[in-house]
């Protein structure tokens, strides 16, 4: 089956198919932003089938809300999201991307992220919406450090 794959910066006018996504997969809306400024979209056919999120925190990334669509699973659609999630936030000299969890630790673990103890969760970024409002106490967190 030939793909037809497209990566590109969300767009406001993606919002409504990205919550779509994100309420189909469970996953919180709290501090996404209207504009969808930081997430990235996966297309195919035109379609928007995939998305993901990269929040700063001085030289701490977040990486938020990597969902695709049932139908697009298991395709490499999540693995290009994240790849090009990746790929953003070493270009803005992120040092170190964070994320949590409570589905796909073992999933993210195959791209080098490693859980670490809430303890170790930077400040500012305990103090993000989607952790103090939107990520349950028994998700798992993890780090992936990008440059020392």
């Amino acid at each position: 089956m030939q793909l037809d794959l497209t990566l590109r910066d969300a767009q406001p006018a993606d919002r409504p198919r990205g919550v779509a996504l994100l309420r189909a997969a469970g996953l919180p809306l709290v501090g996404l932003p209207d504009d969808l400024m930081g997430f990235i979209v996966a297309e195919e056919g035109g379609k928007v089938v995939g998305l993901a999120g990269l929040e700063h925190y001085g030289s701490v990334g977040m990486v938020r809300s990597v969902v695709v669509h049932s139908d697009y699973r298991g395709m490499g659609y999540g693995e290009a999201l994240l790849h090009a999630t990746l790929d953003r936030a070493a270009q803005q000299r992120i040092e170190t991307l964070v994320l949590l969890t409570t589905t796909a630790a073992a999933w993210f673990e195959r791209w080098d992220f490693a859980q670490i103890p809430w303890s170790e969760l930077p400040e500012a970024v305990q103090r993000s919406p989607l952790v103090q409002e939107g990520c349950p106490a028994s998700a798992i967190v993890m780090g992936r450090v990008l440059r020392e």
